[in-house]
């Protein structure tokens, strides 16, 4: 067979698994690279995000002061926007990913059963906790300095 394709190396079964499963580790290190830096440029445009919009409600802030809120109160205000937030952000991350997932895995193994990482449960606690950080933590720097609420 080496006599009639000039140039080609043949090598024994074992010598071709062993170059396939190490093509296999760079690859599984290549891609978790990449979903790392795409998950922190994620989280960090994230907090960003929502540190500036609760820092943005301090007149909403003050208004429930005014008008005689508790601090609990306010508190219950701000956790539920974090509620909302983290519930509607991925309710469309899912929505978005499955429909290009399920796209990807039919044409690329003609079943509509793609394969998902156990590490999702931890990508979604992530989320939340970001995002419930992101909103209380800003909300409880702006609540201390409110003389209003009691």
């Amino acid at each position: 067979m080496a006599a009639q394709h000039p140039g080609t190396h043949l090598a024994s079964r074992d010598v071709a698994n062993a170059e396939a499963a190490q093509a296999t580790a760079q690859n599984d290190f290549g891609d978790n690279l990449i979903f790392g830096v795409i998950a922190t440029l994620a989280a960090v445009s994230l907090v960003n995000t929502l540190v500036v919009a609760t820092a943005g409600r301090r007149e909403a802030l003050r208004l429930l002061g005014r008008v005689g809120a508790t601090r609990g109160q306010a508190a219950a205000v701000f956790g539920w926007q974090a509620l909302f937030v983290t519930v509607t952000g991925l309710a469309a991350g899912v929505t978005a990913g499955a429909v290009t997932l399920l796209t990807v895995t039919k044409a690329a193994t003609g079943s509509w059963a793609p394969f998902i990482r156990p590490g999702a449960v931890v990508l979604v606690t992530g989320v939340t906790v970001l995002v419930a950080a992101a909103i209380m933590i800003p909300f409880r720097l702006m609540s201390r300095r409110e003389p209003g609420l009691g």
